[in-house]
């Protein structure tokens, strides 16, 4: 249901029911009405008014909460229709229309809730210490293409990131015929022990969302997606996603390429434009190779990852680039599976929207 039909069907709602209170206190009459309504009653009529009016402002500000408001005015409405069944009796169809959008609240909130939790789970707060600086020094060890990368990038002479939070926005699909499903991300990094929580925001048409959950953290990747908020469709964890997730975390670097300079990262260099990286955490070890243009900037980026059960190549293509915080990072990405055979389609195009390192 759109947020301004909601609203409206709030507000209408609410201002039937004070209609009630006006008969209880003989403010007006009322044909429609015959069944007789204490003041008493009246009251319940009115504080039905204002908590449908309540759930609706709060509603328009977006308060997430705004479910609860909306759940205790539909419950006290309907027990005011059962005492009053003969004239109020229609009242119901719109009680039970609105429960709809009210288990999607619910739903809502119970994924920010949660994905609150990730994110403390991935211990920001511990990482607040004082950063290294990145100096030329600790690009001795690294193959020149990468070193010729990290000073392009703009890092040097800044601390190192700890913590980097960024949104994004874009289109996905899940078969190559599916038609594509925009969407919206924000994604939370921590870098010194790495981590990662990605949450989006899906389209799916007609007015139905999905909301999306990608988590790694002590070397284990966790996938969940929901319909509606509500309706579980995917919750996947175990080695495959485990390796799926040490992936992603190593390619998406580019976006903080300082991490390029951490331990549980190596590099090789496989030719003048492109160096194998290989990440080990906790016990698991994944790799991808990292390809560059001639002026040092991380243009693609390709490794083996499992979908569904399949391990197949997946291939990231960068095609703009901007500059956040005086370092300069990809912005929009093409990110495309191909099989074996050499059958090859894009699944996702995003857009970096913003980007804070901290």
């Amino acid at each position: 249901m759109g947020k301004a039909i909601l609203v409206t069907l709030l507000f209408v709602h609410g201002g039937i029911h004070l209609l009630g209170a006006a008969q209880a206190f003989r403010l007006a009459t009322l044909p429609g009405l015959t069944q007789a309504i204490s003041p008493a009653m009246g009251l319940f009529w009115a504080v039905c008014t204002l908590c449908f009016v309540g759930a609706a402002v709060a509603r328009i500000t977006d308060l997430p909460q705004w479910w609860m408001l909306g759940l205790v005015a539909v419950l006290g409405s309907q027990a005011l229709i059962f005492s009053a069944w003969t004239d109020a009796r229609l009242g119901t169809i719109v009680n039970v229309v609105l429960l709809v959008p009210i288990a999607i609240g619910f739903g809502e909130q119970r994924f920010l809730v949660r994905l609150a939790a990730d994110v403390a789970g991935m211990g920001f707060l511990r990482h607040q210490s004082e950063r290294e600086t990145i100096s030329d020094a600790v690009l001795v060890a690294l193959p020149p293409v990468v070193a010729k990368w990290i000073r392009r990038s703009g890092v040097m002479g800044q601390p190192r990131a700890r913590l980097v939070y960024l949104t994004q926005k874009g289109r996905m699909r899940k078969q190559p015929n599916d038609t594509w499903m925009p969407f919206r991300a924000q994604q939370w990094f921590s870098i010194p022990i790495p981590a990662f929580v990605w949450a989006a925001d899906v389209d799916w048409g007609v007015g139905v969302s999905i909301k999306g959950k990608d988590r790694y953290g002590n070397g284990r990747g966790e996938m969940r997606i929901e319909l509606l908020a509500l309706v579980p469709l995917v919750d996947a964890s175990g080695e495959k996603i485990d390796q799926g997730a040490r992936v992603r975390f190593l390619a998406e670097i580019m976006w903080f390429p300082s991490a390029a300079l951490e331990p549980y990262v190596k590099w090789e260099q496989v030719d003048a434009r492109s160096a194998r990286a290989t990440i080990r955490d906790h016990g698991g070890a994944s790799s991808g190779v990292f390809r560059f243009d001639e002026d040092g900037d991380v243009v693609g980026f390709e490794a083996k990852r499992y979908r569904d059960e399949t391990l197949e190549d997946w291939v990231i293509e960068n095609t703009a680039f901007a500059d956040y915080g005086g370092v300069c990072i990809p912005t929009r990405s093409r990110v495309t599976w191909r099989n074996d055979s050499g059958d090859s389609w894009t699944w996702l195009e995003l857009e970096v929207t913003s980007l804070q390192r901290y």
